[in-house]
């Protein structure tokens, strides 16, 4: 069983990256809908959707006494996005 943890990593990376494909296209065809650029569907609605688990996190980790954890996911997940979802297309 201890061998598994690979398989399940990248079937974890693989299913966050079918659901994010679906995400994007789905907001692209509501914007479409609604007349929205996909440039601003892109900054609000996607974003959101990327930022609303952190916070939730580190809300959960704060109130069981761990601030210090909450405050380093702060952080560390905004130089995350901004280092690799900014660096890396380019």
């Amino acid at each position: 069983m201890e061998g598994w943890y690979v398989v399940a990593f990248v079937m974890s990376i693989g299913w966050i990256g079918v659901l994010c494909h679906f995400m994007v296209e789905w907001a692209s065809a509501i914007g479409c809908i609604c007349g929205i650029s996909p440039v601003v569907m892109g900054v609000t609605v996607l974003s959101i959707g990327t930022s609303v688990p952190d916070a939730i996190g580190s809300m959960i980790v704060a109130k069981n006494g761990q601030a210090d954890m909450a405050i380093a996911n702060a952080i560390g997940s905004n130089v995350f996005y901004v280092l690799l979802g900014l660096g890396f297309p380019w």
